[in-house]
């Protein structure tokens, strides 16, 4: 038995390709199965299961170029601009899986997760089959099957043939576990008779409606549903009289989650009225056409006044993502809106909603978290009291030992004649009068209100210019400064403080490194926030210091005011933005701030940047990029062009026409996040290369390109 179940016998078996065949239609993807040891290739059906149009070509030239490059679970681009994924599996069996481009807006999953998921129950689905071969035992992964058929009820949710897709899982993994002829699921809903069947389909209608064949059945009953699943002419009948009522139990839970689905729907109205959330769906005319209690109320309004109103009516912070017809998701977190003389603070997420590839309008959600921000000002208001209590009482203590000092030293002055001594005594007092008034800027500087002088900045730029100056500073010491420095989103924060912040960073880090020390600078993006992080060589932190380092006061070094860490602190605050510490595990200490992206609204998105000086050229891209149906702006030249306006849009995707330093760099620094393509640069076209030029250009290229970029279509 064993030699039956070898890799090499699993690609010709019908069995083990028809469970191949299902779990691509329950993933809605088109899979082609190879052998680098074989040439044998299998592919799954052209047709989606979902949207019932045909998946994009996969040639054998693709194939081949992926086999000799490419590693599990990476992607690439096909010849004909599709994203494949490979999926490696046991017995050096190699997976080739596309996703359906015009149910791309509508998976929840993108193609990197469902290969994930589907190389993990696959392998594990597969090792179970060859090992039981070897041991004389199949043993069944039960788990990864339920898994599997959970995701695809989840694809497929509010569609009829859900549930079929899922069975047909379970119906291919009975006819290879059992090495059996065929099975079968019928059951009975009401009026209506279901009869499934894989295997030998005839052979199993005999056996369904006869006796005397070789079968095995097990009941099944859940609600109105009462059928059986067979198997016929198992290998092992004892072995498939222990595993019928398992699987039997696996298709009770495929339609007790298919029936929740069912009921969800049927009362989604009542579900999405009874939400504490604002619920609100626009169509792509930009009226209003549904609204739940919670948004009625929220904007003060009756329901039935809100109905086929323009969505602009109502001037709130996710208005331009609208007007702008964003296909992206997009939300914001406790933004400001002012409406009815009342003030708000809002968390809310905007989603486009599609008819397979068709635009069709948006749902947002709305949440009202101004108690919640009320809260955090009183508890703000109380920690700030309380705080300036105590540095109040700690800035009284440390005045007093200079104006102490001051003041003995003036007495000795009323009792001295010598001028020498004299002068002395006037510098130490000048001396301590500085350290005051140093001492009383720092706290001034703790005690500013959180305003700040706020401008979209691009930290990057901002560092950069910096650096010289830290590099300055480092020569003192005889440090090593290093700079790691990523393409990060603007920010809202004044250009003044946080030069200020990063210089008090880069000097303490200096003086912990001492001398032959190294200091680096890094800058990156993570999500939402932007972090800047000062990392030294030095001692680090002692740990039962940590909490204390950012109060006010404290200090590690022997002359130190100990307000420099709580100005930096403050400073990130004022900006929305925290400040952590931490001690690296090769030694020294890394202080990070983390501020948030700019979320103004008054940026407008476009998908693409055309920048083209050359208007013969310029013009036919331009109109036929519009007509696919991509907003576009036009720039003849940017190095020309004033930033100020360009700041203004944020393009997800920009084309030049000509690689040069000077306009990469002006493009990176305005729109830090956009991809770029330069189409003057040679391409492979089948058999050799183009060069693609002014008198040149090829447009079903850039097309193509641009939508893999984009990802997406409209």
């Amino acid at each position: 038995m064993g030699l039956i179940m070898t890799p090499n016998r699993l690609l010709n078996s019908n069995r083990w390709l028809s469970f191949l065949e299902s779990t691509a239609q329950g993933f809605q993807l088109n899979m082609t199965v190879t052998s680098p040891q074989s040439n044998f290739y299998f592919k799954t059906s052209k047709i989606c299961s979902r949207c019932k149009t045909e998946y994009p070509d996969l040639t054998l030239a693709d194939i081949r170029r992926a086999q000799d490059k490419m590693s599990n679970l990476e992607e690439f681009v096909t010849n004909n601009g599709s994203t494949c994924i490979i999926v490696e599996i046991p017995g050096e069996i190699i997976i080739f899986a596309l996703d359906c481009p015009h149910c791309l807006s509508n998976n929840q999953l993108i193609l990197r997760e469902k290969a994930e998921i589907a190389s993990k129950i696959l392998s594990d689905f597969l090792n179970s089959l060859l090992e039981g071969a070897i041991g004389g035992e199949r043993a069944v992964e039960l788990s990864a099957l339920r898994q599997m058929n959970q995701i695809v009820l989840n694809f497929f949710q509010g569609q009829d043939n859900a549930v079929s897709y899922a069975f047909n899982l379970v119906l291919s993994a009975l006819v290879i576990l059992l090495d059996a002829k065929g099975s079968w699921l019928e059951y009975q809903d009401g009026d209506c008779e279901v009869l499934l069947i894989k295997g030998e389909e005839q052979a199993v209608r005999q056996a369904v409606k006869s006796k005397g064949f070789l079968k095995v059945e097990a009941p099944l009953q859940t609600g109105s549903k009462i059928g059986s699943l067979g198997i016929l002419e198992p290998n092992n009948q004892q072995r498939a009289q222990s595993l019928l009522p398992l699987m039997a139990q696996e298709c009770t839970i495929v339609f007790e989650i298919q029936r929740l689905f069912e009921l969800v729907q049927a009362q989604f109205a009542n579900v999405l009225g009874s939400l504490r959330s604002g619920v609100v769906l626009i169509n792509k005319n930009k009226a209003i056409i549904y609204v739940n209690n919670s948004f009625a109320k929220l904007i003060n309004k009756p329901v039935k006044d809100i109905l086929n109103m323009p969505i602009s009516d109502i001037h709130a912070p996710w208005i331009s993502y609208i007007t702008e017809e964003s296909k992206l998701n997009e939300a914001g977190h406790m933004d400001f809106w002012h409406n009815d003389e009342r003030d708000y603070w809002l968390n809310w997420q905007i989603c486009p909603i599609f008819d397979k590839e068709d635009f069709s309008g948006w749902i947002l959600l709305v949440d009202d978290e101004s108690d919640n921000h009320q809260l955090q000002v009183t508890v703000r208001q109380a920690e700030r009291l309380g705080v300036t209590a105590t540095m109040v009482g700690a800035l009284a203590h440390e005045l007093r030992n200079p104006l102490s000092a001051a003041k003995g030293l003036v007495q000795l002055l009323a009792r001295k004649q010598d001028p020498v001594k004299v002068r002395g005594y006037s510098d130490l007092i000048l001396k301590e009068l500085d350290r005051v008034t140093g001492l009383l800027n720092e706290f001034l500087l703790l005690g500013k209100p959180s305003t700040i002088s706020s401008q979209p900045l691009n930290l990057t730029s901002l560092l950069n210019e910096l650096l010289p100056l830290l590099e300055g500073e480092a020569l003192h010491y005889n440090t090593k400064i290093t700079a790691d420095f990523h393409e990060v989103s603007p920010i809202d924060g004044d250009s003044g403080q946080l030069t200020q912040v990063t210089l008090n960073l880069v000097r303490n880090a200096i003086q912990a490194a001492g001398d032959n020390g190294k200091v680096t600078v890094k800058l990156k993006q993570i999500g939402d926030w932007v972090e800047l992080s000062i990392e030294d060589n030095g001692p680090g932190i002692p740990p039962h210091k940590e909490s204390q380092i950012f109060d006010p006061f404290f200090s590690t070094k022997p002359h130190g005011t100990g307000l420099g860490l709580s100005v930096v602190q403050t400073i990130a605050n004022n900006h929305g933005g925290k400040i952590k510490v931490s001690n690296l595990p090769q030694g020294g200490a890394a202080f990070a701030v983390c501020l948030p992206i700019s979320k103004r609204t008054s940026t407008t998105i476009v998908d693409i940047a055309l920048i083209m000086a050359n208007e013969y050229r310029r013009f036919p891209l331009e109109q036929m990029l519009r007509q696919t149906g991509y907003t576009v702006l036009t720039i003849e030249d940017i190095e020309d062009h004033e930033q100020e306006q360009l700041i203004k849009y944020r393009p997800r995707l920009v084309i030049l026409p000509v690689s040069t330093s000077k306009a990469e760099v002006i493009v990176k620094n305005i729109w830090p996040t956009a991809q770029l393509l330069i189409i003057e640069q040679s391409q492979t076209f089948g058999e050799g290369d183009r060069e693609l030029t002014y008198e040149n250009l090829d447009f079903l290229y850039i097309l193509k390109e641009t939508r893999n970029m984009l990802k997406y279509k409209k």
